[in-house]
């Protein structure tokens, strides 16, 4: 893991994708009544909501590590607090929402249930952008950051684009 500094850049990205489409299914199943369909995206609903949560519990874990291990200056570290902030009561809403769908494993998904989600993922969206911002603004978890054009290293695009022009005989 010398490139990666931890697996929580790995990992996030499997509890986003299958929070998003457990709610997705969730509210996708209540156009299709209680009928064969409706079941069936319950029960795809259901799996991604468990293994979602679960590997969210790693996920957490690992980004636990990171805070605790990345380098970092006073506004980078900032930036990562208020992700843990967001990151920590999030993980709770999802808890209860695997609770809830748990415990009421009900024919059709409540309308109110299908709220919660939505909440939930709004939680979590909010959450995975100040990761983001964490690392594409503040180059958290990063081993190097590109030279800038500006400080005279890197390239150009402007003179690629010339290149492509006079290559292809068009001038403007």
């Amino acid at each position: 893991m010398e490139i990666i500094p931890n697996y929580h850049p790995m990992l996030v990205h499997f509890s986003i994708a299958l929070l998003i489409i457990a709610t997705l299914f969730y509210s996708a199943s209540l156009l299709f009544g209680s009928g064969e369909r409706s079941q069936t995206l319950l029960a795809a609903a259901r799996w991604n909501l468990w293994v979602g949560v679960a590997i969210s519990f790693v996920t957490v874990l690992t980004g636990w590590m990171a805070y605790n291990s990345v380098a970092n200056d006073a506004l980078s570290h900032q930036a990562m607090t208020l992700h843990m902030k967001w990151a920590l009561p999030t993980l709770g809403l999802w808890i209860v929402a695997v609770s809830w769908g748990f415990f009421s494993r009900k024919i059709k998904a409540s309308l109110i249930f299908i709220l919660f989600l939505w909440i939930s993922t709004a939680s979590l969206l909010v959450t995975g952008y100040l990761g983001a911002e964490n690392v594409y603004r503040h180059g958290i978890g990063v081993m190097r950051l590109p030279a800038s054009i500006d400080e005279g290293e890197g390239h150009g695009h402007e003179e690629a684009a010339e290149g492509r022009e006079h290559s292809s005989g068009h001038e403007q």
